[in-house]
């Protein structure tokens, strides 16, 4: 999960670094929450399909790693999307 997560955080704060120089600051930076929360969403999602669970709604059948991990996707795409409109 580390390998997945590490690149990405990376990438998130060169491009914080790089648009905080930019007027559409907010926009850049919401966009890359909203990524990240989408990779760690399906990272938890696609560990569900791999155990045969092909289609679920919510997080009942993860385990707390998973869930902890969705959970977390889907509070950056929250964060993300009220950056974008902000």
């Amino acid at each position: 999960m580390i390998l997945l997560f590490v690149p990405f955080a990376i990438g998130v704060l060169a491009m914080i670094r790089g648009a905080m120089r930019d007027p559409n600051f907010h926009f850049i930076v919401g966009i890359a929450f909203y990524t990240v929360g989408f990779v760690l969403f399906a990272a938890a999602k696609l560990q569900n399909i791999q155990k045969g669970h092909l289609v679920s709604f919510g997080s009942a059948q993860m385990s707390g790693r998973q869930r902890w991990t969705y959970w977390l996707g889907y509070s950056f795409i929250a964060i993300g999307f009220l950056l974008m409109i902000a």
